[in-house]
């Protein structure tokens, strides 16, 4: 049996300095309705609403209820690719995502544009052995606009899915729909059957080590009291003032 050695060396060199990052900036927002929609609006925003305490200060809450007649995002989804930053874009190029520098050859400040997704899906590929990914890479006009494609295994993964699973995939859509509701201080209606096609979608600015990104992400909702004109929640100021929150659900391990 070969001597294990306990003090290993790596070749490589990693005492290089960690990549600049800014400190993403909120440019603008949109909504996506149940039909898979653009709507240049923030009507889909939600706004934190815990629930109270029972008599023995805990809180029951069935994330079972109304999966028999949930409404699931359609395959068809996958095929938006990034349609949705593309409609935004176009929509709000005089609101100052258009490059300054008229002799850039650019039509957009960034150098990059994507999902917050695909981002993490890169920099989480160090510690992913056995998940693979496809990007597509577009440039044009200056801009590199990345897409992420389904691999073949993930293809096959979500094909055989079983119901447990999809109940798995569902709990995080239902608990959603136990803590936000569309007013602020207002009790969510958890008996409306969920609706997971709907979303709310922030677009940050942020640059990396040079390079200007452009990306979207789905926000699950804001905490605050004070009731938002939805309809016109486009000021960049307005928006990095909230406080978003990010909910999750999560299986109690058992040994």
């Amino acid at each position: 049996m070969p001597q294990t050695d306990l003090n290993p060396e790596f070749s490589v060199n990693n005492t290089r300095a960690f990549p600049s990052l800014t400190q993403p900036k909120i440019v603008g927002s949109f909504s996506v309705d149940a039909d898979r929609r653009y709507i240049p609006t923030g009507d889909n925003l939600k706004y934190l609403a815990l629930p109270k305490p029972g008599p023995t200060g805990r809180i029951h809450l069935d994330l079972n209820e109304g999966f028999e007649v949930r409404q699931p995002k359609p395959a068809s989804a996958k095929d938006e690719q990034i349609d949705h930053l593309l409609r935004f874009i176009v929509d709000n190029l005089n609101r100052g995502l258009r490059e300054r520098d008229p002799e850039a050859d650019r039509t957009l400040g960034t150098d990059f544009v994507c999902f917050r997704g695909l981002l993490r899906m890169v920099m989480c590929t160090p510690y992913e052995r056995r998940t693979g990914w496809i990007i597509l890479a577009t440039r044009y006009r200056g801009t590199v606009y990345l897409c992420a494609k389904d691999t073949p295994e993930k293809i096959r993964e979500e094909a055989s899915q079983t119901e447990q699973q999809k109940r798995f995939c569902y709990y995080g859509f239902k608990f959603e729909q136990h803590v936000l509701s569309d007013e602020p201080d207002q009790k969510p209606d958890t008996t409306a059957p969920v609706i997971e096609s709907e979303e709310f979608c922030a677009m940050f600015s942020a640059t990396l080590e040079g390079n200007r990104v452009l990306y979207g992400a789905e926000m699950d909702g804001v905490f605050g009291t004070d009731p938002l004109d939805k309809r016109h929640l486009m000021d960049a100021a307005l928006l990095n003032r909230l406080e978003f929150v990010e909910v999750k659900v999560k299986r109690r391990e058992s040994n």
